[in-house]
């Protein structure tokens, strides 16, 4: 009996403790976006296959744990220059304290006029736990020229999307129905073997 109330003990407490460490998480919740130009290494959008420079990136919209770091308006800082197609880039958003590190990118659509690129990631900052996240830019053409160090540059118009990507967590009931579950297996054991 001893031994049966050991377990049960044992069990309860291993299922309120990963509860609890599950739900002790800190993941960041909400989407950003933002708005500006674009110099593409191309005066094509067709066959462009980057960004060389980044024109007044802004913060268009944003919500969630966004709101009260990033202002509507505030300057972006955007790596470039940017392969559409590319690997890992560190830091490669920051605004307001959050930045986002690009793990992936790839063209989903390219045509004479329009231009999507789509990435995943990791947003950080702020105090909240690096959080799973998506990256979306979008162009269109034409471009509009624009005077950049004393030369006329084809500019094309762009906005971009960032959010979070995050699960909710489930507050520890996974655990303890795993721990009940264990339990009722052992209890059914120890009266097969009586």
């Amino acid at each position: 009996m001893k031994k049966t109330l050991y377990t049960v003990a044992t069990t309860l407490f291993l299922a309120i403790s990963l509860g609890t460490a599950s739900a002790a998480h800190n993941p960041i919740n909400g989407a950003i976006t933002f708005s500006g130009g674009a110099v593409l290494n191309s005066v094509n959008i067709n066959t462009a296959t980057g960004v060389a420079s980044w024109v007044n990136p802004i913060v268009s919209s944003r919500d969630g744990d966004f709101i009260g770091f990033a202002n509507v308006g505030g300057n972006v800082a955007l790596v470039a220059p940017w392969s559409f197609n590319s690997g890992a880039i560190n830091n490669f958003w920051s605004v307001g304290g959050f930045s986002f590190d690009l793990t992936s990118s790839t063209t989903f659509l390219k045509t004479a006029n329009n231009l999507i690129v789509n990435g995943t990631g990791f947003i950080k900052g702020n105090g909240y736990d690096s959080t799973a996240g998506s990256w979306s830019l979008s162009s269109q053409s034409p471009p509009a020229g624009q005077i950049i160090n004393g030369v006329t540059t084809q500019v094309f118009s762009f906005s971009a999307a960032s959010a979070a990507t995050t699960t909710v967590p489930d507050g520890g009931t996974t655990a303890v129905l795993l721990g009940v579950s264990l339990l009722g297996l052992s209890l059914v054991s120890r009266r097969r073997s009586v």
